[in-house]
């Protein structure tokens, strides 16, 4: 590759003696080598320098071993700089029907590989936006997920939340209710009593007040002094049966 770089560079500038010695070198060192690229690359070299001395066969000759090894390789490049000495070649020698025919050819290739590397940068813009897209996808996924959990979390302690307020209504209910149901009883039970003293009360001053009123009236009748024996023993004996 190194003798193919000089030998360019001398072409360009015209030298065209050590151009051509330096391709003869470099295709020499390939078939060694056993490289169809280089081979092919040396042959188009040596035909383009040949064209620019004027040699026309050689360079035709050239051209055309060049373009086998390109066709050989797939080296579409190498293809088209042979079509392209070769029409210049045949256009120099007068042969201007293969001249259109090599012309023809080439921007044929041309526009294969144009059209090839299109739809590569068309597939390959495809394949970006199918990438994006599912990373967004992705993306959004992710992020419906993280929604999800988070309301499912807010859910279930909202659940949690209203069952344990549930139970402690439930429970306060329920100790109300024990409460009063105890109050009630309580009620009852002093109903209860205050029934039982007024009786005790009722029956007591009913029992003591026919005694008392009969002791009362014999203490009366003891500070009279016509009071004679028989009377006090006969209410004696009344207030007696009276206790």
């Amino acid at each position: 590759r190194i003798l193919g770089n000089i030998a360019s560079v001398n072409l360009e500038m015209s030298k065209y003696e050590p151009a051509l010695q330096s391709f003869k070198e470099a295709l020499q060192l390939s078939e060694q080598l056993g490289d169809p690229s280089m081979i092919a690359n040396s042959n188009l070299g040596l035909s383009s320098t040949y064209l620019e001395m004027g040699r026309l066969e050689e360079s035709a000759s050239t051209a055309q071993t060049g373009l086998k090894y390109a066709m050989e390789y797939g080296d579409m490049e190498g293809i088209m700089n042979a079509y392209e000495v070769l029409a210049d070649v045949t256009k120099k020698q007068g042969d201007y029907k293969n001249a259109l025919a090599y012309t023809e050819k080439r921007i044929s290739l041309r526009d294969s590989m144009l059209d090839k590397e299109k739809s590569a940068q068309i597939i390959e813009m495809q394949t970006r936006f199918d990438t994006k897209l599912k990373d967004e996808q992705i993306k959004t996924q992710y992020a419906e997920i993280r929604y999800s959990k988070r309301t499912n979390l807010f859910l279930m302690a909202g659940i949690v939340f209203f069952a344990l307020a549930g139970l402690y209504i439930a429970y306060q209910q329920r100790r109300t209710s024990r409460l009063h149901k105890q109050v009630v009883a309580q009620k009852e039970q002093l109903q209860q009593l205050n029934n039982m003293q007024n009786f005790i009360f009722s029956t007591i001053s009913h029992d003591m007040r026919t005694p008392v009123n009969s002791l009362i009236a014999f203490m009366q009748l003891l500070g009279e002094q016509e009071m004679t024996q028989n009377k006090l023993v006969a209410y004696g004996s009344e207030l007696e049966a009276n206790m």
